[in-house]
């Protein structure tokens, strides 16, 4: 359903217009001809608005708080030197430090990290970094520069109509994809005679035993009995142990599990009943003040010129993020006022709203947060303890953002770590080579279930939300 994959209408209007409000992933990120998920949009011919790089900020400097300027300089060039030179102060560190850590006591043009415009400019990148900069390694690059490319012409999108038309056309059947390894050359079509798959929802699992001979599921009230198993649940809920395998997840694995960050982040959606802003036609807005808490309702998506709805969306990350959780609507809307007043001036912005609605990932036990991030203590090597079966029955795989490093934290690296599970399981059974010949390429096939578990699960509770 909807709510199972994070997607939310604001008002009856809105979803009868079916301009539809993901809670969990929203982008596809680098799109373009050679990307996977780009791939899907195509075949199932699903219509999308791109967001530009366009954006505007406001900084409110001496406690303004009304009709502050619109400015083209915010510290972005005092910020990004000085993580520069904190990275350079972590590679000479005999232990793994924070970002936040590697630059104390830095100085770039007269600024710190403590600099208000700064210290408002980094708390507004950790939604995207996807936790706090104090707990981010500076020694382990997560996905690094190149996460969403695979070439051509990129561009960033919204499905007009939320992420959840991809796993509903993966259940019903009517797209397939072959085995290719390269993610760039994979072929995807529409099913000419599709043949939907059994998905039981409801059923929460609790116990995964497996042997050389098979694997058993089980729940309060159900047992299940599978050849293989591939588990695509969200990092934080093997970390917080919520599934009991027998035998154990083995050592490296449970220790990379244990060695991840997995952060918080939230969105919230705010409808108008008029776009109060049409005048400003930037896609991203950023408005920093001195005074106010880093990181908390400064980050902005406009949905008017995005989507040409009255309605604007907040990124929220960081410590923010863990505020923002436990916040009424009500004084919700009493900080974003407060934001917008420094943005439009008093007189501009309306004294209500019609709609808000926010995400609350940590607090979904079939979540706990939004998407992994290089902590301080993991090891560069961690991802690739993902590559093998759980324990040596060969029966149990793991798939998620959370076990695929270059595309981590992405919608695609979730599908694709489906992927290479499924691949696992059939090198296995003893099947081919997972490159097709060219009489079998789009042939449909059962195949992609892996993907697709792993794809709704990354929809439903993870990243990339922002990047």
């Amino acid at each position: 359903t909807a709510a199972e994959v994070g997607l939310s209408s604001l008002d009856a209007a809105s979803a009868a217009k079916r301009a539809q409000f993901d809670m969990g992933a929203s982008w596809i990120h680098g799109s373009s001809s050679d990307h996977p998920i780009s791939k899907f949009k195509d075949a199932l011919g699903l219509s999308v608005v791109s967001t530009g790089d366009s954006g505007s900020a406001w900084v409110c400097e001496n406690s303004a708080t009304d009709g502050c300027p619109k400015v083209s300089d915010w510290k972005q060039s005092e910020t990004d030197d000085l993580r520069n030179q904190g990275t350079a102060v972590a590679e000479d560190s005999d232990t793994d430090i924070s970002v936040w850590a590697s630059m104390e006591g830095l100085t770039s043009s007269g600024s710190t990290r403590d600099t208000p415009m700064v210290a408002q400019t980094l708390a507004s990148a950790e939604f995207d970094n996807g936790g706090p900069w104090s707990q981010t390694s500076s020694w382990v690059d997560g996905s690094g520069d190149d996460w969403a490319s695979f070439g051509g012409s990129e561009t960033e999108e919204i499905l007009t109509e939320g992420y959840v038309q991809l796993p509903q056309a993966l259940k019903d059947g009517t797209v397939h994809f072959d085995r290719h390894s390269d993610p760039s050359k994979i072929t995807v079509t529409k099913a000419s005679s599709p043949k939907a798959l059994e998905v039981r929802q409801g059923k929460k699992v609790t116990t995964i035993t497996h042997s050389s001979s098979g694997v058993q599921i089980a729940g309060a009230d159900f047992t299940y009995d599978a050849d293989y198993v591939i588990v695509t649940v969200p990092l934080g809920v093997l970390q917080a142990g919520s599934i009991t395998f027998s035998p154990a997840i083995d050592g490296a694995q449970q220790n990379a599990i244990d060695r991840m960050g997995f952060g918080n982040g939230v969105k919230v959606w705010v409808r108008f009943s008029t776009a109060f802003w049409a005048d400003v036609t930037s896609d991203h807005w950023l408005v920093l003040g001195q005074s106010q808490t880093p990181g908390l309702f400064t980050n902005w998506l406009n949905g008017k010129a995005v989507m040409d709805e009255p309605v604007l969306l907040c990124l929220v990350g960081g410590a923010a993020a863990d505020t923002v959780d436990d916040m009424t609507d009500a004084q919700m809307w009493s900080e974003i006022r407060q934001n917008f007043v420094k943005m439009f001036g008093s007189s501009i912005v309306p004294a209500d709203y019609v709609a808000i609605y926010k995400s609350s990932w940590k607090n979904d036990e079939f979540a706990r947060g939004i998407y992994t991030f290089p902590k301080v203590g993991m090891l560069d090597g961690d991802w690739e303890v993902f590559d093998k079966p759980v324990g040596t029955t060969g029966r149990v795989y793991l798939a998620g953002e959370h076990t695929i490093r270059k595309y981590s934290a992405t919608v695609h690296g979730a599908f694709l770590s489906g992927r290479r599970a499924g691949n696992q399981v059939l090198t296995h059974l003893g099947c081919s080579s997972p490159e097709p010949s060219s009489a079998s390429r789009g042939k449909s096939s059962n195949w992609f279930l892996s993907g697709f578990v792993a794809l709704a699960s990354l929809i439903a509770g993870g990243r990339r939300f922002s990047r």
